[in-house]
Protein backbone atom coordinates (compact mmCIF):
# COMPACT_ATOMS: atom_id res chain seq x y z
CA UNK A 1 0.00 0.00 0.00
CA UNK A 2 1.26 3.44 -0.91
CA UNK A 3 1.68 5.99 1.91
CA UNK A 4 -1.01 8.26 0.47
CA UNK A 5 -3.62 5.49 0.05
CA UNK A 6 -6.48 5.48 2.57
CA UNK A 7 -6.93 2.55 4.92
CA UNK A 8 -10.70 2.45 4.48
CA UNK A 9 -12.39 2.31 1.07
CA UNK A 10 -15.98 2.90 0.09
CA UNK A 11 -17.71 0.06 -1.74
CA UNK A 12 -17.21 1.60 -5.19
CA UNK A 13 -13.45 1.90 -4.68
CA UNK A 14 -13.30 -1.56 -3.15
CA UNK A 15 -15.05 -2.96 -6.24
CA UNK A 16 -12.49 -1.28 -8.52
CA UNK A 17 -9.61 -2.64 -6.46
CA UNK A 18 -11.06 -6.17 -6.49
CA UNK A 19 -11.62 -6.06 -10.25
CA UNK A 20 -8.00 -5.04 -10.74
CA UNK A 21 -6.62 -8.32 -9.32
CA UNK A 22 -3.86 -9.64 -11.55
CA UNK A 23 -2.91 -13.24 -12.21
CA UNK A 24 0.37 -14.96 -12.95
CA UNK A 25 -1.79 -17.76 -14.40
CA UNK A 26 -5.38 -16.64 -14.86
CA UNK A 27 -7.69 -18.28 -12.36
CA UNK A 28 -4.94 -20.52 -10.96
CA UNK A 29 -1.99 -18.55 -9.55
CA UNK A 30 -2.32 -14.93 -8.40
CA UNK A 31 0.29 -12.33 -9.19
CA UNK A 32 2.10 -10.57 -6.34
CA UNK A 33 1.55 -13.60 -4.10
CA UNK A 34 3.25 -16.41 -2.18
CA UNK A 35 2.08 -19.99 -2.59
CA UNK A 36 2.90 -23.66 -2.29
CA UNK A 37 3.06 -26.69 -4.56
CA UNK A 38 3.40 -29.85 -2.47
CA UNK A 39 3.57 -33.53 -3.27
CA UNK A 40 5.50 -36.69 -2.52
CA UNK A 41 8.89 -37.46 -4.00
CA UNK A 42 8.36 -38.87 -7.47
CA UNK A 43 5.19 -36.85 -8.08
CA UNK A 44 7.00 -34.76 -10.73
CA UNK A 45 6.91 -31.49 -8.75
CA UNK A 46 10.06 -30.09 -10.33
CA UNK A 47 8.91 -30.99 -13.86
CA UNK A 48 5.54 -29.29 -13.38
CA UNK A 49 7.10 -26.23 -11.69
CA UNK A 50 9.68 -25.99 -14.48
CA UNK A 51 6.93 -26.19 -17.09
CA UNK A 52 5.19 -23.29 -15.36
CA UNK A 53 8.43 -21.28 -15.12
CA UNK A 54 9.34 -21.75 -18.77
CA UNK A 55 5.82 -21.01 -20.01
CA UNK A 56 5.86 -17.73 -18.04
CA UNK A 57 9.36 -16.85 -19.23
CA UNK A 58 8.31 -17.37 -22.88
CA UNK A 59 4.86 -15.80 -22.47
CA UNK A 60 3.09 -19.08 -23.34
CA UNK A 61 -0.22 -20.27 -21.92
CA UNK A 62 -0.02 -22.73 -19.02
CA UNK A 63 -2.70 -25.38 -18.68
CA UNK A 64 -4.51 -23.57 -21.46
CA UNK A 65 -4.64 -20.33 -19.44
CA UNK A 66 -3.13 -16.90 -20.04
CA UNK A 67 0.08 -16.13 -18.14
CA UNK A 68 1.78 -12.93 -17.06
CA UNK A 69 4.92 -12.96 -19.18
CA UNK A 70 8.20 -11.90 -17.60
CA UNK A 71 11.58 -12.93 -16.14
CA UNK A 72 11.71 -15.97 -13.86
CA UNK A 73 14.18 -16.97 -11.14
CA UNK A 74 14.48 -20.67 -10.22
CA UNK A 75 16.26 -21.70 -7.01
CA UNK A 76 17.21 -25.34 -7.64
CA UNK A 77 17.99 -26.41 -4.10
CA UNK A 78 17.46 -30.06 -5.03
CA UNK A 79 19.44 -31.22 -8.04
CA UNK A 80 20.41 -27.99 -9.76
CA UNK A 81 23.06 -29.68 -11.89
CA UNK A 82 20.47 -31.82 -13.71
CA UNK A 83 18.06 -28.99 -14.40
CA UNK A 84 19.70 -27.92 -17.67
CA UNK A 85 18.91 -31.27 -19.30
CA UNK A 86 15.25 -30.83 -18.39
CA UNK A 87 15.28 -27.28 -19.78
CA UNK A 88 16.86 -28.52 -23.02
CA UNK A 89 14.19 -31.22 -23.32
CA UNK A 90 11.38 -28.72 -22.73
CA UNK A 91 12.62 -26.41 -25.48
CA UNK A 92 13.19 -29.25 -27.92
CA UNK A 93 9.68 -30.59 -27.34
CA UNK A 94 7.98 -27.20 -27.70
CA UNK A 95 10.19 -26.08 -30.58
CA UNK A 96 11.17 -22.82 -28.87
CA UNK A 97 14.65 -21.23 -28.91
CA UNK A 98 16.35 -21.68 -25.57
CA UNK A 99 18.12 -18.33 -25.95
CA UNK A 100 14.73 -16.62 -25.67
CA UNK A 101 14.03 -18.09 -22.24
CA UNK A 102 13.96 -15.30 -19.69
CA UNK A 103 14.94 -17.59 -16.83
CA UNK A 104 17.91 -17.57 -14.46
CA UNK A 105 18.90 -20.55 -12.30
CA UNK A 106 20.45 -20.65 -8.84
CA UNK A 107 21.98 -24.17 -8.79
CA UNK A 108 22.44 -24.36 -5.00
CA UNK A 109 20.14 -24.08 -1.96
CA UNK A 110 20.12 -20.62 -0.35
CA UNK A 111 18.62 -19.78 3.04
CA UNK A 112 16.00 -17.19 2.20
CA UNK A 113 15.09 -16.75 5.87
CA UNK A 114 18.52 -15.23 6.56
CA UNK A 115 18.58 -11.45 6.18
CA UNK A 116 21.95 -11.22 4.44
CA UNK A 117 20.94 -13.86 1.87
CA UNK A 118 17.65 -12.12 1.09
CA UNK A 119 19.47 -8.81 0.75
CA UNK A 120 21.94 -10.38 -1.70
CA UNK A 121 19.07 -11.77 -3.77
CA UNK A 122 17.48 -8.32 -3.99
CA UNK A 123 20.85 -6.73 -4.85
CA UNK A 124 21.48 -9.26 -7.64
CA UNK A 125 18.03 -8.66 -9.11
CA UNK A 126 18.63 -4.93 -8.99
CA UNK A 127 22.02 -5.36 -10.67
CA UNK A 128 20.47 -7.49 -13.42
CA UNK A 129 17.96 -4.71 -14.02
CA UNK A 130 15.08 -7.16 -14.23
CA UNK A 131 11.73 -7.39 -12.48
CA UNK A 132 10.92 -11.08 -12.07
CA UNK A 133 7.27 -12.04 -12.13
CA UNK A 134 7.95 -15.50 -10.66
CA UNK A 135 10.48 -16.99 -8.24
CA UNK A 136 10.42 -20.78 -7.81
CA UNK A 137 12.04 -22.25 -4.68
CA UNK A 138 12.75 -25.99 -4.95
CA UNK A 139 12.29 -26.83 -2.11
CA UNK A 140 11.14 -24.88 0.96
CA UNK A 141 13.02 -27.17 3.36
CA UNK A 142 16.28 -26.82 1.41
CA UNK A 143 16.10 -23.01 1.54
CA UNK A 144 14.90 -22.55 5.12
CA UNK A 145 17.34 -22.74 8.04
CA UNK A 146 14.70 -22.42 10.76
CA UNK A 147 12.42 -25.04 12.29
CA UNK A 148 9.75 -25.86 9.70
CA UNK A 149 7.55 -27.24 12.52
CA UNK A 150 7.61 -23.90 14.34
CA UNK A 151 4.70 -21.57 13.57
CA UNK A 152 6.82 -18.69 14.87
CA UNK A 153 9.77 -19.40 12.54
CA UNK A 154 7.58 -20.05 9.51
CA UNK A 155 5.40 -16.97 10.10
CA UNK A 156 8.45 -14.73 10.45
CA UNK A 157 9.97 -16.14 7.27
CA UNK A 158 6.82 -15.55 5.22
CA UNK A 159 6.35 -12.08 6.71
CA UNK A 160 9.93 -11.07 5.84
CA UNK A 161 9.56 -12.49 2.34
CA UNK A 162 6.31 -10.59 1.77
CA UNK A 163 7.88 -7.35 3.05
CA UNK A 164 10.82 -7.81 0.69
CA UNK A 165 8.58 -8.43 -2.30
CA UNK A 166 6.30 -5.52 -1.57
CA UNK A 167 9.16 -3.03 -1.13
CA UNK A 168 11.79 -4.23 -3.62
CA UNK A 169 10.24 -6.59 -6.19
CA UNK A 170 6.76 -5.46 -7.18
CA UNK A 171 4.18 -7.85 -8.67
CA UNK A 172 6.29 -10.96 -8.10
CA UNK A 173 4.90 -14.38 -7.18
CA UNK A 174 6.94 -16.83 -5.12
CA UNK A 175 6.19 -20.55 -5.51
CA UNK A 176 7.59 -22.78 -2.75
CA UNK A 177 7.84 -26.49 -3.53
CA UNK A 178 7.26 -28.66 -0.47
CA UNK A 179 6.72 -32.22 0.75
CA UNK A 180 3.70 -33.80 2.48
CA UNK A 181 3.72 -35.10 6.04
CA UNK A 182 5.65 -38.28 6.80
CA UNK A 183 2.55 -40.17 7.95
CA UNK A 184 -0.27 -37.99 6.61
CA UNK A 185 0.30 -37.65 2.87
CA UNK A 186 -2.82 -35.56 2.28
CA UNK A 187 -1.39 -32.54 4.12
CA UNK A 188 1.84 -30.60 3.99
CA UNK A 189 4.75 -31.28 6.29
CA UNK A 190 5.57 -28.77 8.99
CA UNK A 191 3.84 -25.90 10.78
CA UNK A 192 0.20 -25.08 10.12
CA UNK A 193 1.25 -21.44 9.59
CA UNK A 194 2.78 -22.47 6.28
CA UNK A 195 -0.61 -23.10 4.68
CA UNK A 196 -2.44 -20.45 6.68
CA UNK A 197 -0.13 -17.58 5.73
CA UNK A 198 0.14 -18.12 1.97
CA UNK A 199 -2.15 -16.97 -0.85
CA UNK A 200 -2.53 -20.25 -2.74
CA UNK A 201 -1.83 -23.96 -2.30
CA UNK A 202 -1.72 -26.66 -4.98
CA UNK A 203 -1.28 -30.38 -4.41
CA UNK A 204 0.41 -32.68 -6.94
CA UNK A 205 -0.06 -36.44 -6.82
CA UNK A 206 1.21 -39.22 -9.03
CA UNK A 207 -1.47 -41.28 -10.76
CA UNK A 208 -0.97 -45.00 -10.04
CA UNK A 209 2.05 -46.42 -11.87
CA UNK A 210 1.65 -44.21 -14.91
CA UNK A 211 3.84 -41.27 -15.80
CA UNK A 212 1.01 -38.94 -14.98
CA UNK A 213 0.29 -36.47 -12.18
CA UNK A 214 -2.82 -34.65 -11.01
CA UNK A 215 -2.70 -31.00 -9.93
CA UNK A 216 -5.43 -29.93 -7.49
CA UNK A 217 -6.08 -26.52 -5.97
CA UNK A 218 -6.54 -26.55 -2.19
CA UNK A 219 -6.51 -22.79 -1.63
CA UNK A 220 -6.65 -19.69 -3.82
CA UNK A 221 -7.30 -16.58 -1.80
CA UNK A 222 -10.41 -14.68 -2.90
CA UNK A 223 -11.04 -16.93 -5.91
CA UNK A 224 -12.86 -20.15 -6.74
CA UNK A 225 -10.81 -23.32 -6.91
CA UNK A 226 -10.18 -24.42 -10.49
CA UNK A 227 -10.86 -28.01 -11.65
CA UNK A 228 -8.01 -30.55 -11.35
CA UNK A 229 -5.45 -30.62 -14.15
CA UNK A 230 -3.72 -33.79 -15.36
CA UNK A 231 -0.12 -33.81 -16.54
CA UNK A 232 1.55 -36.45 -18.65
CA UNK A 233 5.32 -36.93 -18.63
CA UNK A 234 6.66 -37.45 -22.13
CA UNK A 235 10.17 -38.64 -22.86
CA UNK A 236 12.35 -36.45 -25.10
CA UNK A 237 15.45 -37.81 -26.84
CA UNK A 238 18.46 -35.52 -26.41
CA UNK A 239 20.96 -37.57 -28.40
CA UNK A 240 23.86 -39.56 -26.95
CA UNK A 241 26.63 -38.86 -24.46
CA UNK A 242 30.38 -39.34 -24.92
CA UNK A 243 29.99 -43.09 -24.30
CA UNK A 244 27.29 -43.46 -26.93
CA UNK A 245 24.49 -43.94 -24.37
CA UNK A 246 21.11 -42.37 -24.99
CA UNK A 247 20.28 -39.13 -23.15
CA UNK A 248 16.62 -38.58 -22.30
CA UNK A 249 14.56 -36.38 -20.05
CA UNK A 250 10.89 -35.97 -19.28
CA UNK A 251 8.70 -32.99 -20.10
CA UNK A 252 5.47 -32.25 -18.21
CA UNK A 253 2.55 -31.73 -20.60
CA UNK A 254 -0.85 -30.60 -19.33
CA UNK A 255 -3.98 -32.10 -20.87
CA UNK A 256 -4.72 -30.49 -24.21
CA UNK A 257 -1.20 -29.13 -24.69
CA UNK A 258 0.10 -31.73 -27.13
CA UNK A 259 1.27 -30.01 -30.31
CA UNK A 260 -0.22 -31.02 -33.63
CA UNK A 261 1.06 -34.39 -34.79
CA UNK A 262 2.50 -35.41 -31.40
CA UNK A 263 1.73 -38.87 -30.08
CA UNK A 264 0.19 -39.28 -26.64
CA UNK A 265 1.54 -42.34 -24.84
CA UNK A 266 -0.84 -45.30 -24.81
CA UNK A 267 -2.03 -46.68 -21.47
CA UNK A 268 -0.07 -49.80 -20.59
CA UNK A 269 -1.65 -53.23 -20.84
CA UNK A 270 -0.80 -56.45 -19.00
CA UNK A 271 2.04 -57.61 -21.28
CA UNK A 272 3.54 -54.08 -21.39
CA UNK A 273 3.66 -53.95 -17.58
CA UNK A 274 5.14 -57.44 -17.34
CA UNK A 275 7.98 -56.59 -19.74
CA UNK A 276 8.72 -53.44 -17.73
CA UNK A 277 8.70 -55.45 -14.48
CA UNK A 278 11.34 -57.82 -15.89
CA UNK A 279 13.54 -54.94 -17.02
CA UNK A 280 13.24 -53.24 -13.62
CA UNK A 281 14.91 -56.35 -12.15
CA UNK A 282 17.70 -55.99 -14.72
CA UNK A 283 18.74 -52.31 -14.51
CA UNK A 284 21.78 -52.81 -16.75
CA UNK A 285 19.59 -54.20 -19.56
CA UNK A 286 19.22 -57.59 -21.21
CA UNK A 287 19.57 -59.25 -24.62
CA UNK A 288 16.19 -59.12 -26.36
CA UNK A 289 16.04 -62.87 -26.96
CA UNK A 290 16.70 -63.55 -23.29
CA UNK A 291 14.05 -61.01 -22.30
CA UNK A 292 11.51 -62.78 -24.50
CA UNK A 293 12.34 -66.16 -22.96
CA UNK A 294 11.95 -64.81 -19.42
CA UNK A 295 8.64 -63.21 -20.43
CA UNK A 296 7.30 -66.49 -21.84
CA UNK A 297 8.56 -68.53 -18.86
CA UNK A 298 6.73 -66.20 -16.50
CA UNK A 299 3.51 -66.55 -18.49
CA UNK A 300 3.81 -70.34 -18.39
CA UNK A 301 4.52 -70.27 -14.66
CA UNK A 302 1.17 -68.53 -14.14
CA UNK A 303 -0.51 -71.62 -15.52
CA UNK A 304 -1.93 -69.86 -18.55
CA UNK A 305 -2.53 -72.06 -21.59
CA UNK A 306 -1.32 -69.61 -24.24
CA UNK A 307 0.19 -70.79 -27.49
CA UNK A 308 3.82 -69.93 -28.08
CA UNK A 309 2.99 -67.96 -31.25
CA UNK A 310 0.50 -65.79 -29.32
CA UNK A 311 3.09 -65.09 -26.63
CA UNK A 312 5.63 -64.09 -29.28
CA UNK A 313 3.16 -61.67 -30.86
CA UNK A 314 2.19 -60.26 -27.45
CA UNK A 315 5.84 -59.71 -26.53
CA UNK A 316 6.63 -58.06 -29.89
CA UNK A 317 3.67 -55.69 -29.56
CA UNK A 318 4.69 -54.77 -26.00
CA UNK A 319 8.30 -54.07 -27.01
CA UNK A 320 7.20 -51.91 -29.94
CA UNK A 321 4.78 -49.87 -27.81
CA UNK A 322 7.25 -49.38 -24.94
CA UNK A 323 9.88 -48.16 -27.38
CA UNK A 324 7.43 -45.79 -29.10
CA UNK A 325 6.43 -44.10 -25.83
CA UNK A 326 10.05 -43.79 -24.70
CA UNK A 327 10.04 -46.24 -21.79
CA UNK A 328 12.73 -48.52 -23.25
CA UNK A 329 15.54 -48.35 -25.77
CA UNK A 330 16.78 -51.06 -28.15
CA UNK A 331 20.28 -51.10 -29.56
CA UNK A 332 22.30 -53.94 -31.12
CA UNK A 333 19.86 -56.55 -29.85
CA UNK A 334 20.01 -55.19 -26.30
CA UNK A 335 16.99 -53.79 -24.37
CA UNK A 336 17.16 -51.47 -21.38
CA UNK A 337 14.95 -49.08 -19.46
CA UNK A 338 15.39 -45.47 -20.52
CA UNK A 339 16.97 -43.29 -17.86
CA UNK A 340 14.39 -40.52 -17.77
CA UNK A 341 15.70 -38.48 -14.85
CA UNK A 342 12.53 -38.84 -12.78
CA UNK A 343 13.79 -37.57 -9.40
CA UNK A 344 11.01 -35.16 -8.54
Amino acid sequence: MMDDEPYFLNLADLRKKSAAQQWLVKGMIPSDAIGLLFGESGSYKTFVALDLALCVSHGCQWCGRKTLSGPVLFVAGEGGAGLLKRIDAWHKYHGLPIDDAGIRICPIPIYLDEEEVLEKVVDEISGLKIKPVLIVVDTFSQCFSGDENSNHDVSNFLSDLVSCLRSDIEMCTVLLLHHPGHSEKARMRGATALKGNVDFVHKLSKKDQKREAKLEAEKIKEAELHPPVSFEMLSVDLGVDDDGDNINSLVAIANGELPEGAKRSVSLKKYDRQVLAILERKPSGVVEGELKNVFKDEQNSLGQSIQNASLNKGFDRAIKKLEEVGLISRSNGYVRLVNNDQAD
